[in-house]
């Protein structure tokens, strides 16, 4: 929490007037979620590559040569879990986009209330706001579609039954 802190107040002031408040909640709810779970993620980019090492060594004095396909298949998934890295990337920052966006919309539309219910501009603005939620939610649904996508090649191998 600190560091997502100290890095908004190193923010040059002209960027302050430019930045809105959404923007900074939106990247405080979401960015430190991403510091919030580093530590328990960053042993793994240890631990992993020397587990690995041990077990091909035990599967080479059980198998031989054969454990080349099971370490084959390994790279093969870490292969795959980068491209999907790489599409949650795209994805995470279309539905920041269009968060920043409607939270943006919604404080000038919060700010200006009086003068949109008295020229009775309301439902031009729903709409306006429904299409950016819209927007929104279909940038969320391809993120969720892609994550079950990716936890069905993660969870694939605890079904196999022999």
């Amino acid at each position: 929490m600190t560091v997502v802190v100290e890095s908004l107040f190193l923010i040059c002031s002209n960027m302050c007037v430019q930045t809105s408040a959404g923007r900074v909640l939106n990247i405080m709810a979401n960015d430190l979620q991403s510091f919030e779970r580093l530590p328990n993620e960053l042993i793994y980019a240890v631990v992993a590559p020397l587990q690995t090492v041990v077990v091909m060594v035990i599967l080479w004095q059980y198998v031989g040569i054969a454990s080349l396909a099971g370490l084959f298949l390994v790279l093969l998934f870490i292969l795959f879990q980068c491209v999907m890295s790489r599409f949650f990337e795209i994805f995470r920052r279309a539905t920041t986009y269009n968060t920043d966006k409607r939270i943006k919309l919604m404080s000038e539309l919060i700010g200006a209330m009086k003068l949109i219910k008295m020229y009775c501009w309301e439902k031009p603005f729903s709409d306006l706001v429904s299409e950016v939620r819209e927007r929104e939610v279909n940038s969320i649904k391809q993120r969720a579609s892609l994550q079950g996508l990716n936890m069905a090649f993660a969870f694939e191998d605890r079904t196999v039954k022999w």
